[in-house]
């Protein structure tokens, strides 16, 4: 039997965009078995315009009070009824192809499905074509826990996963706020194997507006907190995993938090200072030694990780 995808859009103040995100499903070559949106209580005015011209095709819901971003994924999630689900952002588009590259290349033992993605920017320029060459075609445990230490290998905009899994692991960690993508794959990767389709499956729209790097970087760094503090130690724990090369990454993420700091000009603040408390002694001191304990980490990730 035909494996039942579903696809969600979470949107909130995003209605410059969001009719292009709706398109991208409603045209896909072959549809999604079912396709929702969650509006998280949009104040702009064009949200609810666009969504009154798509209410015969697709199914609107709302939380019963506005969330932040990972709540309302999380509520949307629990919302869809498929076998697999995925979501693309309000401002960010699916590839024409994205459905139909899926059913052709399921893998039903899999738990996730990840594809490569395009990063535009305000206009809806490309800017970058992002494919994941650091992982396998087929990644099982741990390698697809050791890819995940220094970041997210893979994105929201291109990313399918069982529903099933999905419930296993209690669903989005809400103690995330912008970095639940990362939070989720790390849990998944216990679960079962990740399957790479080398094709592009969406576009992302990256840092659009100048200040949203600042405006997000002590809810980020919280959330980095987190997932290295609570999450990554509780699965290495867990499954007696060697630390090396999480306390090498622990180093890398530190000393990006604190350039960007450095950069930006801002002022330290409570997360950063946890931060740094879990960081194994001695601290990277200069660019040099971050390049160096880069292309190990990279070096593992690709080559030698098991």
């Amino acid at each position: 039997m035909k494996q039942k995808l579903s696809i969600g859009i979470p949107t909130y103040n995003q209605g410059p965009y969001l009719e292009k995100a709706i398109l991208s499903v409603l045209n896909q070559t072959v549809l999604p078995y079912e396709f929702i949106i969650c509006n998280n209580h949009s104040t702009d005015g064009i949200t609810d315009e666009i969504l009154s011209k798509y209410q015969d095709k697709v199914k609107i819901i709302s939380p019963p009070n506005h969330l932040d971003l990972m709540a309302n994924f999380d509520y949307l999630a629990h919302q869809m009824t498929g076998d697999w689900i995925t979501f693309t952002c309000s401002d960010d588009y699916f590839e024409p192809n994205f459905v139909q590259l899926f059913y052709e290349n399921i893998n039903e033992d899999a738990v996730l499905h990840r594809f490569g993605i395009n990063w535009i920017n305000e206009a809806g320029v490309i800017t970058k074509c992002s494919r994941i060459r650091s992982v396998k075609k087929n990644q099982t445990f741990p390698g697809n826990f050791y890819e995940q230490l220094s970041g997210s290998k893979g994105s929201f905009g291109a990313t399918i996963f069982k529903m099933g899994t999905l419930k296993k692991v209690g669903f989005f960690d809400r103690n995330l706020k912008l970095n639940g993508d990362w939070g989720l794959y790390l849990k998944f990767s216990e679960q079962g194997s990740f399957e790479y389709i080398d094709k592009i499956g969406g576009n992302v729209r990256l840092d659009y507006r100048p200040t949203l790097p600042i405006e997000r970087f002590q809810i980020d760094t919280t959330d980095q907190y987190y997932i290295y503090g609570t999450i990554q130690k509780n699965i290495i724990e867990k499954h007696n995993l060697k630390k090396t090369f999480y306390n090498n990454a622990l180093k890398l993420r530190l000393y990006k938090l604190e350039q960007f700091v450095k950069e930006k000009n801002l002022e330290r603040f409570d997360s950063l200072d946890k931060f740094e408390n879990i960081v194994p002694l001695p601290h990277i001191k200069n660019k040099r030694q971050y390049l160096i304990r880069s292309y190990y980490q990279r070096f593992y990730e690709i080559f030698i990780k098991k």
